[in-house]
């Protein structure tokens, strides 16, 4: 991708929207039955491990490339293993869900965990959808979460935003 496109800076190695991981007989049992937060099989260290292995191979020939990534469904928990820092994973949740204070705790301790395994973070969220008709916009809770990501080196930042179809 770097040698037919010199002049880009990062590269995406996300994984695919909606789950859809290898469940052979070999990757599961690499998994371990391990779950993560969101009932799903936790296949952070295998995923992070495929990374690690892509980012230095590539970053032999291309030392100033960023990859980005998506954590998000069955990789949403940070590896056992910190990343190179030339990957800054995008934690995909839908943090308005902040708004409740134990949902608030578990979504900052995760930031925490991300923080020990990634020099930059993002968040990619979802300000909208169904059954919601309008942007859900909660000032109070965003400057909250947008100061906490801010100070736990959180730089970017993707939302879904659109109108559905009935706009």
């Amino acid at each position: 991708y770097f040698k037919k496109h010199p002049d880009r800076k990062w590269c995406s190695l996300a994984v695919n929207d909606m789950s859809g991981h290898c469940e052979c007989e070999k990757c599961l049992a690499a998994v371990g039955g391990k779950k993560n937060f969101l009932n799903m099989y936790n296949y952070s260290d295998l995923y992070y491990a495929w990374v690690k292995k892509i980012v230095e191979g590539v970053l032999k020939y291309y030392p100033d490339k960023t990859f980005g990534l998506l954590a998000y469904s069955e990789v949403i928990e940070p590896p056992s293993f910190p990343l190179n820092p030339h990957v800054v994973p995008t934690i995909t949740y839908e943090r308005l869900k902040w708004a409740v204070p134990s949902i608030r705790e578990h979504g900052e301790k995760l930031t925490e965990a991300w923080m020990a395994k990634a020099k930059t973070l993002g968040w990619y969220d979802y300000l909208y959808g169904e059954p919601y008709k309008i942007p859900r916009i909660w000032f109070h809770v965003m400057g909250d979460y947008y100061r906490l990501g801010y100070s736990s080196n959180v730089r970017s930042v993707i939302s879904e935003a659109a109108f559905n179809e009935d706009w």
